[in-house]
């Protein structure tokens, strides 16, 4: 698609600017309203997101990601087919410009380098996050994820310093549902896994939301067994996208007591129980 006479109108709020107007800068809405504008026009057919370097186009100019382009045969738009000209101008324009946070509909107003917006929408308060409990389908902004779980789900919400108990070790279970934990305005998911085969209880936070003042969260787990402990410590410091798979986020980051010494902590009702405490560092970020 081209840049239309009524997409350049939107550029400057309601009404173009014109030579002789008395409005002698544009103000953040203008901006905005641009960028929206060059969104739109720039947006690839395939993924809906504007074309990411670099790009293909079709013989007929219209562009595509190439990554896109691999699921394609022709263009999508007009079905001719794609030219094998590198759009050099076209790339450098799309690496330059800033970009809306995708969450810009539900009414975040970041305008940030694509470097810095993939760091932000990690972090982005309109964002979208799931109930993490299992068998809950909620998806909704990850600032009401908390109210969420308080009214539908209070036996999985808890307490930065607690006890938990992992029952029936004996038998396997690749996953217990998540439990939110929530400390100085931020929120984390905790998996607790059972893995009875290799004698190992992986224990994982994931740091969902953040507040701008926290620069570090550590997480102390200790597994305990009358007056016996074993304790070990390490930075929380993940904040990953919600689409990964719990296997594929954990791989590098769980927090594990050696299978040497698990045995000993195994009641004789074959259940273990677990002491976590969250601690944070308000440092300026």
């Amino acid at each position: 698609s081209g840049l239309t006479k009524e997409g350049v109108t939107r550029w400057c709020s309601n009404d173009p600017m014109e030579v002789g107007s008395n409005r002698s800068s544009l103000s953040m809405e203008d901006y905005q309203n641009m960028l929206a504008a060059i969104e739109e026009t720039a947006k690839c057919p395939v993924c809906l997101d504007r074309v990411r370097s670099p790009t293909t186009l079709c013989n007929n100019g219209h562009a595509i990601c190439r990554q896109c382009k691999q699921l394609q045969k022709v263009c999508p738009t007009c079905r001719a087919p794609f030219s094998r000209i590198n759009p050099v101008f076209l790339n450098t324009l799309m690496e330059l410009l800033p970009s809306q946070c995708r969450n810009s509909s539900r009414g975040c107003d970041k305008v940030l380098s694509r470097e810095s917006l993939a760091d932000h929408e990690l972090q982005c308060q309109y964002r979208l996050e799931r109930c993490r409990v299992r068998g809950c389908s909620w998806h909704e902004e990850v600032t009401q994820l908390l109210t969420h779980v308080e009214g539908q789900h209070p036996e999985s919400l808890l307490s930065p310093n607690t006890t938990t108990r992992v029952p029936d070790f004996i038998v396997s279970d690749e996953e217990y549902s998540p439990s939110l934990v929530t400390l100085e305005d931020c929120l984390f998911w905790v998996y607790i896994t059972n893995n009875f085969y290799k004698k190992q209880i992986p224990v994982f936070f994931q740091w969902i939301q953040r507040s701008p003042q926290i620069s570090r969260c550590t997480c102390d787990v200790s597994v305990v067994k009358d007056h016996f402990s074993f304790c070990y410590s390490q930075p929380v410091t993940a904040v990953e996208p919600v689409e990964q798979t719990l296997c594929s986020t954990l791989a590098k980051q769980f927090l594990v007591t050696p299978n040497s010494i698990f045995p000993n902590f195994i009641s004789s009702k074959y259940d273990v129980e677990i002491k976590f405490n969250l601690r944070i560092d308000c440092d300026s970020l």
